[in-house]
């Protein structure tokens, strides 16, 4: 993966489980995960880069009135910044609620205790 440029993702939704997850579509290395908030989990590669997202209760974190706006979303994006001190994150899902689209957002961040490398990355569903 190329630093500083748009990479393209995939999202998915369990509408039973209420998990929301986005992965880069490129094939990587798993390499460990970091759990930024309780139910909000950043997987990163064997090169240190962020490489997916699981949301938990993903209908209450978006603040959807209802799971099935996460079952019929539209683009996804995600942006990571990472620094010596920080891992954070912001997601962008596009929905529509009551025919009306909307843009639901989701902000989290953590301590770099795993010492990832200084980036930033944007990623964006197609």
């Amino acid at each position: 993966m190329k630093p500083n440029k748009s990479i393209d993702i995939e999202s998915m939704y369990d509408y039973h489980f209420d998990v929301f997850g986005i992965r880069v579509k490129d094939d990587y290395e798993y390499k460990e995960s970091v759990e930024l908030e309780e139910g909000i989990i950043l997987d990163f590669d064997k090169n240190d880069v962020p490489v997916a997202l699981e949301i938990l209760d993903a209908s209450k974190i978006f603040d959807v009135p209802d799971k099935q706006y996460l079952s019929n979303r539209g683009p996804v994006r995600m942006s990571i910044c990472i620094t010596d001190e920080l891992i954070s994150l912001e997601v962008e899902v596009k929905v529509v609620i009551h025919n009306s689209r909307d843009i639901k957002t989701m902000d989290s961040s953590a301590i770099n205790n795993i010492h990832a490398p200084a980036m930033k990355k944007d990623l964006a569903s197609v």
